[in-house]
């Protein structure tokens, strides 16, 4: 399958599906399909991830011919023995490398940098700092040793209140890893507080550019606020400007670099259809 660029009028767009419940994979990958979407990535959100369930998601993926061109785990880099914040331990993560194979030969891992805070959204004083960094650069390289010679790629998704929280620490990893290993996976709505983006919408796009050379996936997400708290939701139902964060992609980001829609594990068909057509309008209008 081609996987074209995201601005045009044939844009070939992808999509984020969750699993939850493996019994459920089917309906997953079936509604997906359903709604116009025939690539994307696959977050495990099931404990304990082991090879059977791999397997089985495989065969629902394959099922409805659904290429998975990267998978993920919300598991936190900064607490991968102490146990999961969110889902997913160092057992899961390195169960879902060595077996990540059997989802249409993926190669392509996305994890966030690491958090100190509670929860994955809430800052932390402590994710800016040296010794934070650099404990993110250790597990990085204590996971890739664990993995041997396996051939996959890290893809860190930057989040303004996780370890990789600004365009200088992500660009340090491009130093840190210069053998192309390790990358970003780039979505616009984690990379700045809404509260900032409102004041300083300017700044979005020069983030995107600064960064788009490292990217090797991008998802894309909408972000507000809703009662002092943010929200991460479907193109189109936030704050972003969206016209301009494409064209900002479009022209930036390298050409063949997968682009996904970030849906949540609630969206249901309707949602993923109207999310798809608000994309398709602004690209067809650029």
């Amino acid at each position: 399958m081609s996987i074209g660029p995201l601005i045009g009028i044939d844009m070939d767009l992808g999509v984020v599906v969750t699993i939850e419940n493996p019994q459920y994979a089917a309906v997953v990958f079936r509604r997906a399909t359903e709604a116009g979407f025939r690539f994307g990535q696959v977050n495990f959100a099931c404990r304990p991830i082991t090879p059977q369930i791999i397997r089985e998601v495989a065969a629902a993926a394959k099922k409805y011919s659904f290429l998975v061109v990267s998978v993920g785990c919300s598991a936190n880099l900064l607490r991968l023995i102490e146990g999961p914040m969110m889902g997913g331990d160092e057992s899961d993560l390195i169960t879902l490398c060595q077996h990540m194979s059997a989802l249409d030969n993926c190669k392509r891992l996305v994890l966030w940098s690491g958090t100190y805070a509670r929860r994955w959204t809430e800052p932390n004083l402590l994710n800016q700092g040296e010794d934070a960094y650099f404990a993110m650069i250790f597990e990085i390289h204590r996971l890739l040793g664990r993995l041997g010679g396996l051939p996959i790629t890290i893809a860190i998704q930057p989040c303004y209140a996780h370890i990789v929280h600004d365009v200088a620490t992500a660009l340090r990893i491009s130093e840190d890893f210069p053998d192309g290993r390790v990358c970003l996976a780039l979505d616009a709505a984690y990379l700045i507080a809404p509260t900032v983006y409102a004041r300083h919408p300017q700044i979005l796009p020069q983030i995107i550019s600064a960064l788009s050379p490292m990217a090797d996936i991008v998802c894309i997400s909408d972000v507000k606020l809703e009662d002092g708290r943010i929200a991460h939701l479907l193109p189109g139902q936030g704050t972003l400007n969206f016209p301009a964060l494409l064209k900002t992609l479009g022209t930036e980001v390298r050409t063949g670099t997968p682009h996904l829609l970030n849906a949540q594990p609630t969206s249901n068909l309707e949602e993923l259809v109207d999310a798809r057509r608000y994309l398709t309008e602004i690209t067809i209008a650029e």
